[in-house]
């Protein structure tokens, strides 16, 4: 079950959903697990943008669902909307499923790193590497020495991008290639 919580606007008690329905609300924290009304609640899943079917990944089922759903396929639910909201239009479209696809797309991608020159911090860089490879301090300044060599050839974009702003912050000459 997906951990949910409500907060009431009248109120500062925070009360856990353990059932849900069309109409009613089973809440914990009530005195005797109480069966409540309530007209208009605001409901957040720890869920990432584009898990339409929060699992917790983003992954082709996700775009399935919402392509699905977007055709309206007979019996296709989409309880977590929100997370297929992309565009936050507070509507979901053709737009919505371009920008998941997007999403997965980017996740398999790969780059390729390669430190062409340290620079005048060679240390630094060697810390940089260690931390990002996970290797020793030694391999790392083995690594540097070598330069021009590859760091990596199995980064994401995010990783790629961090890792090359953190090298190039450094003074490093960095060169990125898609894979």
């Amino acid at each position: 079950m997906i951990p949910v919580s409500v907060k009431f606007a009248l109120s500062d008690d925070v009360f856990e959903i353990t059932d849900l329905n069309a109409d009613s609300v089973i809440l914990t924290g009530c005195t005797g697990d109480t069966y409540c009304t309530i007209e208009k609640v605001k409901i957040y899943f720890d869920c990432p943008p584009g898990d339409v079917n929060c699992d917790g990944e983003v992954t082709i089922a996700d775009a399935v669902l919402l392509q699905k759903w977007l055709l309206a396929v007979p019996d296709t639910q989409l309880s977590y909307w929100q997370n297929a909201d992309l565009c936050k239009d507070d509507k979901l479209d053709v737009f919505d499923l371009c920008l998941l696809k997007q999403m997965i797309i980017e996740q398999k991608d790969t780059y390729t790193i390669r430190l062409e020159d340290a620079g005048k911090k060679p240390t630094s860089v060697a810390f940089i590497i260690h931390q990002y490879l996970e290797c020793s301090l030694v391999e790392a300044r083995d690594r540097v020495a070598a330069a021009p060599v590859k760091i990596t050839d199995s980064a994401t974009k995010a990783e790629a991008d961090q890792l090359v702003a953190d090298l190039e912050g450094a003074g490093a000459t960095v060169t990125v290639t898609k894979n």
